[in-house]
């Protein structure tokens, strides 16, 4: 039998007509944009009505059909079955394009394109794969899908760490502003989400709004911001909730890019139901690949609506100083910035586009009045303009009744003090409070 085998295999190698030399070619995408495999021939396998075969390589080393295009007997017409999420418009000469609708991880690999008849020795592979971005962009899809509880797609265990997180925060800010996590009070206050990459200075952004140092600001090439957090102030008749989040870059390791993904996901619950501004910051005197990719990962967690709510805010406005004016007004500063981007790449005329035009420089070495009020006052004007109305996503929706079970669950959980039972009792469709009232008013974790 053995030996059979063998002579069958020397059969159809040496045997079998050689047929057309293929290739194939699969360009990098972002993830969920179209994608297209393209096989090439060394002749025209549809003048010569040959078949075609696509193959892609599973994980085990094992071939999958992605389509089949064969002639039927005694006809013109050609039969092409492809498989789920790949579509084939029928033209077949030496060329043959398969396209890929909505590319994700489950489309990577190797394909191989074959006409038919040929043996092995004349197939090439080719290896479609994510961009870096696109990489990205699934693992921060991967991400908000974890642990989906019944459609929901933010995390109840992010739900609960974050309402940790906020009651430590009121801890620290006793006497000073308070964070409050009922919708119905979030909701009279401006929330702001300030994002972007690493070390380009979020937190400072956030403790120049605040007046003080209320988010940790990182030292050199180090990133201060590894969790989410949050502060309130106010400002005139105004609360403004800022939420701080991580960087979003390659960090050295799988493991903490992906706790970044994760903590970008409960900054969600920082600012639900939906933030009215986002911030995206950057560098003023720089503007690499990976600022680039960067706020691509952005809007593909956030989506395009974020656009409506952002403002893209250049930090270190300082290094455009000249030896003329070492020590320019806010007014000059801007002035130059403006002069800056009038000769700035593609890309970031293109997120400048995206934001409206909407832009603000600060030097967050410096705590002047000011420049503090110029913030406040376009942030402000951003939520006039969107008449209050917040940011809203998949992530955003059915947060609050995720919030409220998780708020629920944690009181039933909390051993109650004796004085509760009575005050409960004399209107049951209060709130529940859990635990003994503590000096400054935060929920025991």
């Amino acid at each position: 039998m053995k030996r059979r085998l063998i002579f069958l295999w020397i059969f159809f190698l040496f045997l079998v007509p050689a047929g057309p030399e293929t290739t194939c070619e699969a360009p990098e995408v972002n993830n969920n944009q179209p994608a297209t495999v393209t096989c090439r021939f060394d002749v025209d396998v549809g003048q010569r009505k040959l078949g075609v075969k696509v193959y892609k390589t599973t994980p085990n080393g094992e071939y999958t059909d992605v389509i089949k295009c064969i002639w039927i007997k005694n006809s013109t017409e050609l039969h092409c079955t492809p498989s789920p999420g790949y579509v084939f418009d029928g033209e077949l000469t030496r060329t043959m394009v398969v396209n890929i609708s909505s590319a994700s991880a489950e489309y990577m690999g190797d394909y191989v394109c074959q006409a038919i008849p040929s043996n092995p020795r004349d197939l090439k592979s080719c290896t479609f794969s994510l961009s870096d971005v696109g990489r990205k962009q699934e693992d921060i899809t991967n991400v908000s899908k974890e642990n989906e509880n019944e459609g929901n797609t933010v995390r109840d265990g992010a739900v609960g760490g974050v309402i940790g997180r906020c009651s430590r925060a009121r801890q620290r800010n006793a006497g000073d502003t308070e964070i409050e996590l009922d919708a119905s009070t979030s909701e009279e206050k401006i929330r702001v989400l300030i994002v972007g990459g690493q070390g380009v200075g979020k937190s400072s952004v956030g403790n120049t709004f605040c007046g003080g140092n209320h988010f940790p600001v990182g030292t050199g090439f180090t990133s201060g911001t590894k969790d989410c957090s949050c502060y309130t102030v106010s400002v005139g008749n105004r609360d403004y909730l800022l939420v701080d989040t991580p960087g979003v870059c390659e960090w050295e390791t799988k493991e903490e890019t992906m706790k970044v993904y994760r903590e970008l996901v409960k900054s969600v619950v920082f600012a639900t139901p939906g933030p009215h501004v986002i911030l995206v910051v950057f560098k003023c005197d720089r503007f690499l690949k990976s600022e680039r990719d960067c706020y691509l990962t952005l809007k593909t967690l956030f989506g395009e609506q974020m656009c409506k709510h952002m403002i893209v805010v250049f930090t270190r406005v300082d290094a455009l100083n000249t030896p003329q004016n070492p020590a320019p007004d806010l007014a000059s500063q801007r002035n130059s910035l403006e002069e800056k981007l009038q000769t700035a790449s593609p890309d970031l005329q293109k997120i400048l586009t995206d934001a409206g035009n909407r832009w603000i420089g600060v030097n967050n070495h410096v705590r002047e009045d000011e420049q503090r009020k110029f913030v406040i006052k376009e942030i402000t004007q951003l939520y006039e303009q969107n008449e209050t109305g917040h940011y809203s996503s998949e992530f955003f929706q059915g947060i609050n009744s995720i919030l409220d079970k998780e708020i629920e669950n944690r009181m039933k959980q909390t051993p109650r003090h004796p004085t509760d039972d009575h005050a409960a009792a004399g209107n049951s469709n209060e709130r529940e409070q859990a635990g003994p009232s503590n000096n400054d008013g935060a929920r025991p974790e």
